[in-house]
Protein backbone atom coordinates (compact mmCIF):
# COMPACT_ATOMS: atom_id res chain seq x y z
CA UNK A 1 0.00 0.00 0.00
CA UNK A 2 2.95 2.85 0.40
CA UNK A 3 3.33 3.33 -3.23
CA UNK A 4 3.41 6.67 -4.57
CA UNK A 5 1.67 5.65 -7.72
CA UNK A 6 -1.49 4.61 -6.03
CA UNK A 7 -1.12 7.75 -3.35
CA UNK A 8 -1.74 9.96 -6.04
CA UNK A 9 -4.96 8.42 -6.69
CA UNK A 10 -6.12 9.89 -3.23
CA UNK A 11 -3.90 12.51 -3.02
CA UNK A 12 -6.11 15.69 -3.74
CA UNK A 13 -9.14 14.12 -0.90
CA UNK A 14 -6.26 13.22 1.69
CA UNK A 15 -4.80 16.81 1.18
CA UNK A 16 -8.67 18.28 1.66
CA UNK A 17 -9.05 15.80 4.64
CA UNK A 18 -6.27 16.73 6.26
CA UNK A 19 -6.57 20.54 5.91
CA UNK A 20 -10.27 20.99 7.36
CA UNK A 21 -9.44 18.57 10.13
CA UNK A 22 -7.14 20.02 12.19
CA UNK A 23 -7.41 17.52 15.00
CA UNK A 24 -7.56 13.54 15.09
CA UNK A 25 -10.49 12.46 13.97
CA UNK A 26 -13.19 9.47 12.97
CA UNK A 27 -13.29 9.54 9.18
CA UNK A 28 -15.19 7.20 7.07
CA UNK A 29 -14.40 5.91 3.44
CA UNK A 30 -17.62 4.24 1.55
CA UNK A 31 -16.62 2.78 -0.99
CA UNK A 32 -13.08 2.73 -0.27
CA UNK A 33 -11.62 0.01 -2.64
CA UNK A 34 -8.96 -1.94 -1.30
CA UNK A 35 -8.72 1.07 1.64
CA UNK A 36 -5.88 3.03 0.86
CA UNK A 37 -7.56 6.45 1.50
CA UNK A 38 -7.76 5.06 5.24
CA UNK A 39 -4.60 3.73 5.51
CA UNK A 40 -2.89 6.58 4.50
CA UNK A 41 -5.08 8.85 6.68
CA UNK A 42 -4.41 6.47 9.63
CA UNK A 43 -0.67 6.68 9.21
CA UNK A 44 -1.42 10.85 9.50
CA UNK A 45 -3.29 9.78 13.39
CA UNK A 46 -6.41 9.64 12.15
CA UNK A 47 -9.12 7.00 13.15
CA UNK A 48 -10.27 6.52 9.78
CA UNK A 49 -12.43 3.52 8.38
CA UNK A 50 -13.62 2.13 4.93
CA UNK A 51 -16.55 0.44 3.50
CA UNK A 52 -16.29 -1.58 0.23
CA UNK A 53 -18.26 -5.49 -0.84
CA UNK A 54 -14.64 -6.18 -2.30
CA UNK A 55 -12.85 -5.31 0.85
CA UNK A 56 -9.16 -6.92 1.61
CA UNK A 57 -9.37 -8.45 5.61
CA UNK A 58 -8.22 -5.28 7.54
CA UNK A 59 -8.83 -4.41 11.05
CA UNK A 60 -10.45 -1.04 10.37
CA UNK A 61 -12.41 -2.02 6.99
CA UNK A 62 -15.91 -3.63 6.71
CA UNK A 63 -17.43 -4.77 3.70
CA UNK A 64 -21.34 -2.93 4.74
CA UNK A 65 -22.51 -0.02 6.65
CA UNK A 66 -24.14 -2.85 8.67
CA UNK A 67 -20.65 -4.60 9.65
CA UNK A 68 -19.03 -1.40 10.41
CA UNK A 69 -22.37 -0.26 12.65
CA UNK A 70 -21.79 -3.12 14.79
CA UNK A 71 -18.25 -2.96 15.40
CA UNK A 72 -17.55 0.96 15.47
CA UNK A 73 -19.86 2.62 17.59
CA UNK A 74 -20.81 6.83 17.46
CA UNK A 75 -20.53 9.63 14.47
CA UNK A 76 -17.98 10.37 11.94
CA UNK A 77 -16.45 13.95 10.97
CA UNK A 78 -16.21 13.28 7.93
CA UNK A 79 -17.55 11.25 5.70
CA UNK A 80 -15.35 10.24 1.85
CA UNK A 81 -17.49 9.06 -1.00
CA UNK A 82 -14.66 9.46 -3.89
CA UNK A 83 -16.00 8.24 -7.33
CA UNK A 84 -17.83 5.77 -5.24
CA UNK A 85 -22.22 7.04 -5.67
CA UNK A 86 -22.47 6.67 -9.13
CA UNK A 87 -21.78 2.86 -7.95
CA UNK A 88 -24.68 2.86 -5.56
CA UNK A 89 -28.00 0.89 -6.39
CA UNK A 90 -29.88 3.92 -4.97
CA UNK A 91 -27.74 6.97 -4.34
CA UNK A 92 -30.27 8.71 -1.98
CA UNK A 93 -30.56 6.26 0.12
CA UNK A 94 -26.69 5.88 0.76
CA UNK A 95 -26.88 9.45 1.98
CA UNK A 96 -29.63 9.56 3.78
CA UNK A 97 -28.15 6.55 6.00
CA UNK A 98 -24.77 7.92 5.55
CA UNK A 99 -25.94 11.48 7.35
CA UNK A 100 -27.57 9.46 10.40
CA UNK A 101 -23.77 8.31 11.11
CA UNK A 102 -22.18 12.03 10.45
CA UNK A 103 -21.62 14.20 13.96
CA UNK A 104 -23.39 17.31 14.43
CA UNK A 105 -20.84 19.47 12.76
CA UNK A 106 -19.24 16.75 10.28
CA UNK A 107 -19.05 17.01 6.55
CA UNK A 108 -19.43 14.33 3.88
CA UNK A 109 -17.17 14.96 1.13
CA UNK A 110 -18.68 13.99 -2.71
CA UNK A 111 -16.60 13.21 -6.10
CA UNK A 112 -18.31 11.81 -9.23
CA UNK A 113 -17.46 12.53 -12.68
CA UNK A 114 -19.37 15.12 -14.14
CA UNK A 115 -21.22 13.21 -16.79
CA UNK A 116 -22.21 15.90 -19.13
CA UNK A 117 -18.45 18.08 -19.12
CA UNK A 118 -17.35 14.30 -19.87
CA UNK A 119 -19.86 14.07 -23.10
CA UNK A 120 -19.37 17.81 -24.18
CA UNK A 121 -15.43 17.17 -24.44
CA UNK A 122 -16.07 13.70 -25.72
CA UNK A 123 -13.59 12.33 -23.10
CA UNK A 124 -15.35 8.70 -22.66
CA UNK A 125 -12.27 6.69 -22.89
CA UNK A 126 -10.64 8.32 -19.86
CA UNK A 127 -13.88 8.31 -18.00
CA UNK A 128 -14.30 4.54 -18.39
CA UNK A 129 -18.19 4.04 -19.10
CA UNK A 130 -18.62 0.86 -16.72
CA UNK A 131 -22.42 -0.59 -17.06
CA UNK A 132 -23.49 -1.80 -15.23
CA UNK A 133 -20.52 -0.61 -12.87
CA UNK A 134 -21.71 2.86 -13.05
CA UNK A 135 -24.76 2.82 -12.49
CA UNK A 136 -25.72 6.59 -12.05
CA UNK A 137 -24.38 9.58 -14.11
CA UNK A 138 -24.22 12.54 -12.20
CA UNK A 139 -23.78 16.12 -13.99
CA UNK A 140 -22.40 19.45 -11.68
CA UNK A 141 -25.83 20.60 -11.38
CA UNK A 142 -26.97 17.10 -10.09
CA UNK A 143 -24.54 17.08 -7.36
CA UNK A 144 -25.00 20.74 -6.03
Amino acid sequence: MNSLINFARYYTVYLWILYFLRQKSRILDFGCGNGELAYYLRQKGQEAYGVDPAVKSMPFLFESLADLEKAVHGSFKAIVLNFSLEHCDNPLLILKRLHTLLSSNGFIFIRVPDFTNILKNKRLSSFQLKIPSHRHFFSSSDIS
